[in-house]
């Protein structure tokens, strides 16, 4: 079902997207600093985002959700090792595997998994933002996103290469500390697990998603009990108006039968609004 995002500002969002997409990674290309090459590689993720957010499906949502996911472990793997090896500069990445084989394996989890190689997590992130543009009509765009990859996948094995073809400047090994150490092993195990088991973390994604509260309010004591206790009452309400039929058949007087039909529906619209929506569902209406 398509999210009611008007069509003049899902275009828009599509433009930027495409724009943020070249423009970050055609960037990064001649970088020779690590650190600013992954800033303007996170220009062109960025790009993908909105990709997600402009197809104005609930699929889309689900795809950024699992993306911000892809993206959170693959980078703080990639400057955990920047913060270690050196200032940033990409020729104190040659032959950082003879130095310290430990964070190279780490820094080439974490750039394989951000350039969308599979099967880690980043590859699962951009095959969902992609497969979302593809669902809302969205073809052209898919394909730019798909040429990005290409080019991101240049300049990430750009380092891959000089961290395991070129010759060390120095041959000291680089020291890493017990903390750093741990961290470089639990993020690229992340990456691995979530890229190759996504269906829990899709599920997660999906369950933080839906909202919490009761299908169907049967009393007012539960309507004010849900309202009273919920971090976010608003925000939690799901879009369903109570079923006129389900109340009779549990014996409820039509004058509370309507009563709940209200409180229900006008809960609808305070969620509707929260949430950017700006329409009631004919479908929800016939229910009155």
């Amino acid at each position: 079902v398509a999210l009611p995002v008007a069509a003049v500002w899902t275009a828009v969002l599509a433009a930027l997207s495409a724009a943020t997409m070249l423009y970050g990674n055609l960037a990064a290309i001649p970088q020779t600093n690590v650190k600013r090459l992954l800033g303007y590689s996170s220009i062109g993720h960025a790009g993908y985002l909105l990709m997600g957010l402009c197809s104005g499906l609930l699929s889309g949502a689900q795809a950024v959700g699992f993306y911000l996911l892809a993206y959170l472990v693959s980078t703080l793997a990639a400057f955990f090792v920047v913060m270690i090896v050196s200032d940033g500069s990409l020729d104190d990445y040659n032959g950082l595997s003879r130095r310290s084989p430990f964070l190279a394996a780490a820094m080439f989890v974490a750039l394989l998994s951000l350039a969308g190689v599979p099967p880690l997590a980043g590859f699962v992130g951009k095959l969902l933002v992609l497969l979302s543009a593809v669902e809302g009509h969205r073809l052209w765009l898919a394909a730019i996103g798909a040429v990005n990859v290409a080019i991101s996948l240049y300049y990430y094995l750009m380092v891959v290469r000089r961290m395991y073809l070129l010759k060390p400047a120095s041959s000291e090994p680089i020291a890493v500390d017990g903390i750093s150490r741990i961290a470089l092993l639990l993020l690229p195990i992340s990456i691995v697990v979530i890229g190759t088991v996504q269906e829990p973390f899709l599920r997660l994604i999906e369950a933080n998603r839906r909202d919490q509260r009761p299908d169907r309010y049967q009393t007012f004591d539960e309507l004010l009990d849900y309202c009273t206790h919920s971090a976010n009452p608003v925000g939690h309400l799901v879009l369903y108006v109570f079923g006129y039929r389900d109340a009779r058949r549990q014996g409820l007087s039509d004058a509370t039968c309507t009563a709940l039909q209200l409180a229900n529906f006008w809960q609808d619209v305070a969620a509707d609004l929260q949430k950017g929506r700006v329409y009631i569902q004919l479908e929800d209406m016939e229910r009155f």
